[in-house]
């Protein structure tokens, strides 16, 4: 099972609600927020409950993986994260979070910091946690890393950053904790108190999808940021079937969309496509069982991955192949 911790604390009333606003509007259109996976889809919302991860005890999400199950993401809400390794907002969720792992090396809950400002870059952080994931070890990532033509100033950095507070937490370097970290981690920078703001146009757009009258999703997403400042006070719990009865005396809310039809056409759709894909030279087909075996690890645990390579390098081959051995379990 997935759920997202979001600790919210010192992020202001304001910037908090509105954060959360977003998740319950995803929540009501069946869908995931920014930054979370294709296709996770958010199964409910918990406020302010105590014994989750340490330093990320305020919410708990849970999204709904596309192949089943879920999975659990830990998030915390700052307002401002300057970029400096010994910023508390930063220091502590890292050390806290390393702790996590540490403590439980089979658990595979996400992390994240949603903040307004940041002095690391988000795209830093996303191409790092990438490098993280597709590295069999953790010395071949700190390895590649270290190398100034395969990470910038700015992916170093905050690689480095988390690799220098778990060892100023754990007395001593741990560059296979850190590795581990990188995996798991990423940063959104939400531009909520911004006009024309990016997360909350998205915001807009699921509730539009959740209602009969797409134009109430202004008020809608109003009333949802103040349902999510009374459900913090409450430590309230929320999924779409309370969110709907909450709501139904004040909007029209529409039933969840019936996608078996479109995806049966899909199907059908991908079969015609595999089949226009060549993965033989001359009817012998090429091993590719390391590059297949890693992408499905990967995939299975709900990973967004980016395939690379030059023309005539064998993506689709790979692809296809992927696609087979996914359809055959």
């Amino acid at each position: 099972m997935s759920r997202t911790v979001i600790g919210t604390s010192g992020s202001g009333t304001t910037f908090e609600s509105r954060a959360v606003a977003c998740l319950l509007a995803a929540m009501l259109g069946e869908a995931g927020g920014l930054g979370d996976g294709a296709g996770l889809v958010i199964e409910n919302i918990e406020l302010q409950r105590s014994g989750a991860v340490a330093g990320f005890d305020d919410a708990v999400v849970r999204h709904r993986l596309p192949a089943g199950g879920i999975r659990t993401t830990v998030i915390q809400i700052k307002r401002t994260l300057s970029g400096e390794r010994s910023d508390p907002a930063f220091k502590r969720p890292i050390a806290e979070a390393a702790r996590y792992i540490q403590a439980n090396p089979g658990d595979t809950h996400r992390f994240r910091i949603v903040t307004g400002q940041s002095g690391f870059g988000p795209r830093d952080v996303e191409r790092t946690a990438l490098a993280a994931r597709l590295s069999i070890t953790a010395d071949d990532f700190w390895q590649r890393w270290a190398d100034p033509a395969a990470a910038n100033a700015g992916e170093r950095a905050f690689a480095e950053a988390v690799a220098w507070v778990i060892e100023e937490e754990f007395d001593g370097p741990s560059p296979s904790l850190a590795w581990e970290l990188l995996k798991r981690f990423s940063l959104i920078v939400a531009d909520l108190e911004e006009a024309g703001s990016l997360h909350e146009h998205w915001a807009l757009r699921n509730l539009e999808r959740a209602l009969s009258d797409p134009a109430s999703a202004p008020d809608l997403l109003r009333e949802l940021d103040h349902i999510a400042a009374d459900a913090a006070r409450v430590a309230g719990a929320l999924d779409r079937s309370i969110l709907v009865r909450e709501l139904t005396d004040r909007f029209a809310l529409s039933a969840p969309e019936r996608l078996a039809p479109c995806l049966a056409r899909l199907d059908r759709e991908a079969e015609l496509a595999l089949a226009s894909i060549r993965d033989d030279i001359l009817g012998f087909r090429l091993p590719r069982a390391n590059s297949t075996t890693q992408l499905s690890g990967q995939l299975a645990e709900g990973q967004n991955i980016r395939l690379g390579g030059a023309a005539g390098s064998g993506k689709s081959a790979i692809l296809k192949r992927l696609a087979e051995e996914v359809t055959c379990h």
